[in-house]
Parts: structure tokens; sequence; C-alpha cells
């Protein structure tokens, strides 16, 4: 942790002028002010009031760190948490932007626990310097365990294998996945060994962001005569599945009548937005805020070594765009 003095030895004032420069007292030029306030925020400073509250206190919010990028699952995750939180005696506060200045925010307002979903800027040096500064709980969304905070991860693998096993089910043998995912592609390529799927030139169609020269591999799949194209799709995200959508109205291939399809995230939406009930597999979004809120509380099986990790398991939601292999006879 960061003290007085070690802002004093840096500023090259005694501990008296950092104490009145922090706390805005008088007596300390604006010059001598604004050099200490600026190291302090360098490092990150929590004054000792805060860090005390901190340990002897415990608040009833929860701070919520929404992350820079957009998508209905996280809206519908964050929703149900800040649901459930409000049920269980917590407000839930939420800080948009930058992951560092959230934790730095949350503490100003002696908030004690920190819920955040990773991205790239939660590897930077200055979010890592700022957890380190942080003295409360936190939990990390969608992370593999962690020796320095709680942590939720989705089983997306096991999700994968599931829509593969409904599909063999079903008959089909000729399934093709559509996505970049590097673990739903683990996952639907242990299934399809696991079952002897039969292997074929659009068995996994990659397609990276930003990548359309990939969706035309996916429109050339579509354009193929029955006896050549799959039976069966499965799609990484719910983005994926409107751009196959769009392109299946295109190319005049209806599902389910033509082909089975499933899609990875289960969404409201999904049939408003579309003409047909999507078979979904994916998490629950109840069960992964339940899952936060059990770590968060205390409630469940003790952490081992401090932090607790939990993974989630997907869950199948068999409606209308998959079909027997049978309906389409070549």
């Amino acid at each position: 942790m960061v003290t007085i003095k070690d802002i004093a030895q840096m500023a090259g004032v005694s501990f008296t002028t950092v104490s009145k420069a922090l706390n805005g007292e008088p007596g300390v030029r604006a010059e001598t002010r604004n050099k200490i306030i600026a190291i302090a925020n360098k490092l990150n400073y929590v004054p000792n009031l805060a860090a005390r509250r901190l340990v002897d206190r415990k608040s009833d919010s929860i701070g919520l760190i929404w992350p820079n990028k957009s998508g209905l699952f996280l809206y519908h995750l964050f929703e149900q948490f800040q649901i459930q939180a409000e049920k269980a005696g917590y407000s839930v506060m939420v800080a948009l932007g930058n992951p560092a200045a959230g934790v730095r925010t949350f503490m100003k307002h002696f908030v004690d626990t920190i819920v955040v979903w990773p991205t790239a800027e939660n590897t930077s040096p200055e979010f890592i310097r700022t957890r380190e500064s942080f003295q409360g709980t936190m939990l990390m969304f969608n992370s593999s365990p962690s020796p320095y905070y709680h942590t939720i991860s989705i089983d997306r693998q096991e999700a994968i294998q599931q829509a593969v096993d409904h599909l063999s089910g079903l008959g089909h043998r000729k399934i093709s996945f559509i996505g970049y995912n590097s673990e739903k592609i683990t996952g639907f390529d242990r299934a399809g060994q696991l079952l002897q799927l039969e292997d074929h030139p659009d068995r996994l169609i990659f397609t990276p962001k930003n990548a359309p020269e990939s969706w035309n591999r996916v429109a050339d799949m579509l354009r193929k005569t029955k006896s050549q194209r799959p039976t069966a799709l499965i799609v990484d995200s719910y983005i994926a599945m409107f751009k196959l959508l769009k392109l299946c109205r295109m190319c005049n291939v209806r599902i389910p009548e033509d082909l089975s399809l499933i899609a990875y995230d289960d969404v409201p939406e999904l049939e408003e937005m579309t003409d047909i009930v999507v078979t979904t597999v994916g998490p629950n979004v109840e069960h992964l805020a339940s899952a936060a809120l059990d770590i968060l509380t205390g409630h469940g099986h003790p952490a081992e070594g401090g932090y607790r990790h939990v993974k989630v398991a997907s869950q199948l939601a068999v409606r209308g765009t998959t079909r027997p292999v049978s309906d389409y006879a070549m």
C-alpha cells in the first residue's frame, strides 16, 4: 500500500504538508498542492481513512464495472445481477469506461465489493496497480482461476458439445461450425471425434471479426446442392446468426426447412428479431448472476486459499430450428 510517507519522499516535503494538501487544508502553496495530488494519483494512493473503513465495515453496495463493449448478453447478465443483488439487500453502482478509474471511484465511495467483466484494459499496468491497492472483494466474470480475486468461467466447450450431441441424436452426420472462438472450436472438434462425424470441406468455417471474406465462404457453402452442403449448422454467437440468416435469404436457403441451426447465446430478443424460434445453447444469465452473488455473499462452499472459482455449465434450449436429418432427404 502506498503511504503518505512515500508521497512525501517523492515530493520532497513533510508528512504534514502532504496531509494538508490531500485533505484540502490551508497552508500549502497551490504549486506544491498540485504536485502532491499528481503524485498521489500516479501511485493510486488510497487515504488511510478509506482503507480503515473498508477493513472495519462492510458496505451494502456492489460496484459493477461495465466494459467498453456492447452486446445483448452482457446487458441481460448485468441486469439480472442487479435484480438479484437488490433482492439480497445490496445496491449496485455502475462505472463506465476505464476499469482502473472505476475501481478508484468505488474506493472513494467506500464500496468494498467490485464485479468486473474482463477486457484487454484489465491486464494493463494501471489496472493491476489499482487492483492491488483495493482492499475489498473483487470478482471477475468470464475468467480462469486467479490468486488475486474470485472468478467465474463459462464452459463453452461443453456448450458446443451439447449442440453437436443434440444434432447427432437427430441423425445429423454432416455438421458445420461457423465462428472464431477457440474454446467453442475445441468443443466442436472433440464432439466430432467422439461421435465420428463426417469430415467435409465446410466442417469448420473460421469467421474472425471484421473478415468479410470468410462470410463469402459461408455464402459459397449455402449455394451448394443439398448433397454437397451440410445438413446442420452451429454458429458461435447471435451476431453470427444474424449474418447467417441474411445470407440464407440471399441464397434462397430456408431454416429449418433446408438446414438445421443452433446458435450460441440465448437472449430474449432473438424471438422478436427473427421469423423463426432459434434453438440455442449457452449459459443462463440467472444462473451466472446467482453464482456471482453466492461467492460475494459467502454462500456455498468456502474458498480454498481465499478465492473461489466456479465454472457455469450451459443449457440447450430446443426450439424450432433443429429437425431430424430424415427431413432433408437428398
